[in-house]
């Protein structure tokens, strides 16, 4: 092997790819829309929580199953937590950990709901 050709073989191999952009397939579309409809909805949530922190707070201590503490910490909590999962969905940023991390926050919201329901709660 000569120079010459070792120097041509060193630039070809530094060359970067390029990236192709995603193909949009049935799969991309539903997920997008997916995430879209979720971010949505957790963006409305977080933002209605915000604006009237205390109301929020008063419908936690409404569940009966946290303390005043907890109910405070996840009164400031859950919002901020709710606006980033928002924007990640909606963004497509982080998007497998930002549906996972959703699919727990309704899980959770779930189960709060189902407890409430069998202790024969009336919470609006």
């Amino acid at each position: 092997m000569d120079i010459a050709g070792s120097a041509k073989m060193s630039t070809a191999a530094t060359k970067t790819p390029t990236v192709m952009p995603k193909k949009w397939t049935a799969r991309l579309v539903i997920r997008r829309g997916i995430g879209v409809v979720l971010g949505a909805v957790l963006a409305r949530s977080a933002l209605a929580h915000l604006m009237n922190p205390y109301f929020f707070l008063a419908t936690i201590y409404d569940y009966d199953i946290v303390s005043i503490g907890v109910g405070e910490f996840i009164a400031a909590i859950l919002p901020v937590t709710q606006l980033i999962l928002a924007v990640c969905l909606l963004l497509a940023i982080w998007e497998r950990a930002a549906f996972l991390l959703t699919a727990v926050l309704l899980s959770c919201f779930a189960a709060m709901q189902f407890i409430a329901f069998n202790r024969g709660l009336q919470i609006s």
